[in-house]
């Protein structure tokens, strides 16, 4: 090689040197919370219990937020304020999630660009930066690691957080009250988590939790597309500590106690799917048909009347559905014209979701398919056999007790129903979804406090389907003696069962041989 060459390399060498230089500078962290900041709020609540403070953070162009469900606990006013000086009512709430301590909120303006979201939980030792009004110092930065990533389990044993779900961020950044609600970002500026409980001194130095990105991902996508119940309504009605720990109910449905969440069996899931499996086209057909009804529902809702007669009147009814004689549709009575328009615009958006998932689903092969139809039109209800699933459909909301018990009229007879959350549920809101009929308890009912007997429902999750659908149609592990195998079922009748293996080819094992606990149910 020449030396006019070998220069040339050099030069070129150092070329590339320069711009890969240039490609790998990181933005400075002063930089990163100078922009991400733009994002933050600083919260201010006027609540039942006096004035509080949170922060919380922008999620997109529309005016969502997110923040701690504490810290808009019993809000009846709040409002958001941005470093740039400008502020914004929080108007009401999309999502409320308690267990996870999530609240997607909206607010009636904003110019502040939407945070960048992280597609993975951080690792541990991954730098993290809290944001946030700790003490209401409004717009503070503090600085640590991830510590860990706890399981909710973790968080139920060694934290002694019993109300508690999701996937959690311990970090060592500094946190304390007024942080609650803020993001916790990592070096690139992306949200990794959201602030929620603090060590409180004593003995824990630095020891404390964020609620993961994943849990606020998943909370922003089901918020999306929700009407937003105003604060006094949903959020306004919760009680929960600074740290985020939901209180004990003092009252209940339950003759005061409460009531007890009831396992589900494994094998009253499986009948439910195995049912809406072996029925799938005619369960479609029909949920195709639910579209005709409630959009003749809504026409019925708008003929309405904004008042309801002293005769339908209970104290905490706000909508009845009620036959007057002379009529051949039922007639809609509302409390108030709000009341009226609010649930109009809630049929609205149940007549649009069945429009998108009657042309979304691909038939009973599709484990997400099946869930979805499971879960928005499944195999009918009977009430009168206990320890079984069925889906219930229009299901009254007449008042919640605390935070899991709601009084509810389905088919024009009472009902407790147990829910994951009461949040943000409100006297006359339509409820349809699968439930588990979980015996019975006493419950004062109507304007004369007369105590009865009533169905206890409780809510069925989208997990608890989902599980039993990979269950039924997924690959998964099947049990005979001591031996294993990785199968998904292909039939199974009084002597059989038959699994498709990986690889494709077909096992037949006597249905005496299989573990009864692989089966329960799905015959």
């Amino acid at each position: 090689m020449s030396f006019k060459s070998l220069r040339s390399t050099f030069a070129l060498l150092s070329i590339l040197c320069l711009f890969s230089n240039v490609s790998v500078a990181q933005e400075s962290l002063e930089d990163v919370i100078e922009r991400v900041e733009r994002s933050v709020i600083r919260i201010e609540v006027d609540g039942n219990e006096g004035p509080s403070l949170g922060s919380g953070f922008v999620v997109d162009n529309r005016g969502t937020i997110v923040t701690n469900c504490h810290v808009l606990a019993g809000a009846k006013r709040a409002m958001a304020f941005f470093p740039n000086g400008k502020q914004a009512e929080i108007v009401g709430t999309l999502l409320i999630d308690e267990t996870r301590d999530i609240v997607v909120a909206k607010i009636n303006t904003t110019e502040a660009p939407p945070i960048a979201i992280a597609a993975n939980l951080p690792r541990k030792g991954e730098r993290v930066v809290a944001l946030g009004a700790p003490l209401g110092l409004a717009f503070s930065a503090t600085n640590g690691i991830v510590s860990a990533i706890r399981s909710a389990t973790e968080m139920r044993s060694d934290v002694n957080r019993n109300d508690i779900d999701g996937t959690w961020i311990q970090v060592d950044a500094p946190l304390s009250p007024g942080n609650s609600g803020g993001p916790l970002i990592n070096s690139a500026g992306q949200l990794v988590g959201m602030s929620t409980l603090a060590s409180g001194g004593g003995r824990a130095q630095n020891l404390n939790f964020g609620i993961s990105v994943t849990d606020v991902r998943n909370a922003i996508k089901f918020a999306n597309g929700v009407v937003p119940v105003p604060l006094a309504s949903g959020v306004g009605k919760i009680r929960m500590e600074e740290e985020g720990s939901p209180k004990k109910p003092e009252s209940g449905g339950g003759g005061g106690r409460g009531l007890i969440r009831q396992e589900i069996s494994q094998e009253a899931l499986n009948k439910f799917v195995n049912i809406g499996v072996r029925d799938y086209d005619k369960l479609l057909s029909g949920m195709r048909g639910e579209k005709t009804r409630l959009s003749s529902e809504l026409g019925q809702m708008k003929n309405g009347k904004s008042f309801i007669p002293p005769s339908l009147a209970d104290s905490d009814t706000a909508v009845v559905k009620a036959k007057v004689p002379g009529s051949k549709t039922p007639v809609w009575f509302f409390d108030s014209e709000e009341t009226k328009r609010t649930t109009i615009e809630r049929q609205q958006q149940r007549i649009k979701k069945a429009n998108e998932l009657t042309g979304s689903l691909k038939g009973k092969d599709d484990q997400k398919s099946v869930v979805e139809l499971l879960m928005n039109f499944g195999p009918p209800l009977d009430p009168k056999k206990n320890n079984t699933i069925g889906f219930a459909r229009d299901i009254i909301i007449i008042h919640s007790f605390n935070q899991h018990d709601v009084l509810v009229a389905w088919d024009e007879n009472p009902y407790l129903y147990y829910a994951e959350s009461t949040a943000g549920l409100h006297p006359g809101e339509l409820l349809s979804a699968p439930v588990l009929v979980a015996g019975t308890e006493n419950v004062e009912i109507g304007k004369r406090s007369m105590t009865a007997s009533v169905t206890v429902l409780q809510q069925v999750t989208e997990e608890n389907i989902r599980q039993a659908v990979q269950a039924r149609l997924g690959f998964r592990t099947w049990r005979s003696g001591q031996h294993t195998v990785e199968a998904k079922l292909v039939s199974i009748d009084d002597d059989k069962v038959v699994l498709k293996k990986r690889d494709g080819s077909t096992i037949e094992v006597p249905r005496s041989k299989i573990n009864p606990e692989d089966i329960a149910g799905l015959d």
